[in-house]
């Protein structure tokens, strides 16, 4: 359960974006962590979310501007999430509405990080 909401948060954030720049930067699974962390809260109590929380999402939306980019992030969201207890899906599918950042699709549970576009 917990990877499935931290990769639909992830997909709900990644998916939407355009390949734009061809240029691949290097993202750490800390850096995913630490950009999201402040949704933790409202993953796991519904309580929010934070505006702290839509920041964090809207800032890795921007900052992964490039396929690699978003496939790292899926990635590493989709370990982090294995190692996160208690947070519950339904919160996970309402964030990227109640923080304004679109997506394109509804995120399946099993989404395979190598088709992130």
């Amino acid at each position: 359960m917990a990877s499935s909401a931290l990769l639909k948060l992830l997909c709900a954030v990644l998916t939407c974006m355009v390949v734009a720049v061809p240029h691949v930067e290097a993202l750490s699974c800390n850096q995913v962590f630490v950009t999201l962390k402040s949704c933790l809260v409202f993953l796991r109590s519904g309580r929010g979310p934070s505006r702290e929380c839509c920041e964090g999402a809207m800032k890795l939306k921007n900052e992964c501007n490039t396929k690699a980019l978003r496939q790292t992030a899926c990635k590493c969201l989709k370990s982090l999430a294995a190692s996160l207890p208690g947070i519950k899906e339904e919160y996970a599918e309402k964030l990227p509405a109640l923080c304004k950042v679109p997506f394109p699709y509804k995120v399946s549970r099993n989404m395979d990080c190598s088709r992130v576009n």
